[in-house]
This record gives structure tokens, sequence and C-alpha cells, in this order.
């Protein structure tokens, strides 16, 4: 799997942005790339987590339990190798809640940026697997199910399960770094999502920013965004 890493050793004065994508997110496209892209011609230092499954030539998807998992594991690495520097989490959508999931590894030193945040990922993406494929996956079978608008992998229970037991609601309170929630007004993720962050999370900011769910349109809303929160 590729690594998607630069950090700069000798600053200590700035923060690692530790990027944790999205429901197929992928650092060659969509907000990912581009966000990813930006920090990097910028001279951020940067560590991206990938996730089993999620790249083009990939198949099979990793549930969100091991997602949750290979964040902390990579967290772990990381603030080993730099115990002195800021690390802030920037995770988008479905990244949000495995990002959050894994919160009790992060230390005071870290805080979160939350891209159009999804936190019930079984309401958003269960729904598009057909019932049929669904049938034949609590029977014991691995589909490969159409998934996205464009995009097909296979899947099996322990996926399915992942999705219906993830419970990220009743740890939310738990939760006590900062936060940043950044939600774009054109999103078509249920505000519900954003809604519970905001009840729960002890330290979060709430920002309201104009964009749809990767920030594409209008066509200044990723460049204005950037603007906001990083220069």
């Amino acid at each position: 799997m590729q690594k998607y890493s630069r950090i700069f050793e000798n600053d200590n004065a700035s923060p690692i942005y530790f990027i944790v994508p999205g429901f197929l997110g992928n650092y060659s496209e969509d907000f990912i790339g581009r966000l990813y892209a930006f920090l990097i011609e910028n001279n951020f230092s940067v560590q991206g987590v990938t996730f089993r499954g999620h790249e083009k030539d990939e198949t099979e998807l990793a549930s969100l339990f091991e997602m949750v998992t290979n964040v902390a594991s990579e967290y772990a690495l990381l603030r080993k190798d730099y115990p002195e520097r800021k690390i802030v989490i920037l995770a988008h959508s479905q990244g949000c809640a495995v990002a959050l999931k894994a919160a009790n590894c992060f230390d005071k030193k870290t805080s979160f940026i939350l891209f159009s945040p999804v936190t019930y990922p079984d309401r958003v993406i269960l729904p598009r697997i057909k019932e049929d494929d669904l049938r034949s996956v609590e029977a014991g079978a691995a589909v490969n199910c159409k998934i996205s608008r464009y995009k097909s992998r296979i899947i099996n229970l322990d996926w399915i399960l992942s999705y219906r037991n993830f419970l990220l609601e009743e740890m939310l309170s738990e939760v006590k770094q900062k936060c940043l929630i950044v939600r774009p007004k054109e999103d078509w993720i249920e505000k519900e999502n954003v809604d519970i962050l905001c009840q729960k999370l002890a330290h979060q900011k709430y920002l309201e920013v104009p964009g749809d769910h990767i920030f594409a349109e209008p066509e200044t809303a990723f460049e204005n965004l950037v603007k906001k929160i990083f220069l």
C-alpha cells in the first residue's frame, strides 16, 4: 500500500497533520486528494492513513473496526517518533467517525478538524447495499457490491456487522481533545451527523462554510476553505 507522508524533522514548532480519509477516500481524487496536495505544496508536515480496500486496485474492504485499529496504530508510531509535536487529525466524512472512535488513543497535544462529518456511518453506507446482496452476505458469502456511484468492492458479514455495531454516539462525551467541526452548507449528509457532535463533544467549535460534501462546488469552495483553516 502506498505511503502518504512527508514530515519535516527539525520543526517542532509546527504541527503534523494526520489525515484520516472518508469512505473509499483516495489521495489521488476528490477532497482528500486536493487536501493532501495542498499541504504538500505549502510545506506542511503530513502523515496520511490508508485503509485496506480504498486504493483503486484493491477489492475487499476493511471493516470499520479494522480502520479504527489502523488509525490507532499509525498514530502510536507517529507519536513515538515525534513525542513533542502537536498533531492535528484532519478527518473527512466517514473518516471523522473512525478518528473519533480512536480518540482514547490520542493525547492532549492532539486536536481534530472534522470536515463534512459522518457520525452515523451505518445510516449513510448500509442503505447502498441491495437487498439481494445483503441476504447473500448475511448467509456467509463475500459479495462484490456497488457501494458508491462508480465503485464496487467485496464485502462480507464482518464488514456489515462493523457498521451495525459501531455505536460512536455513546462515547462522544469521552472525547477530551479540541475539535473544530466544519460543515459545508450544501452537504448532502443529514445534519443530525453534526448536531450530535455539537451536543456531545466537550471542546468543540462549529464552522459552516460554502461548499458541497467534497468542497468541489461552488468552484471557490476548496480554496476558500484551506485559506480559512490553514493560511
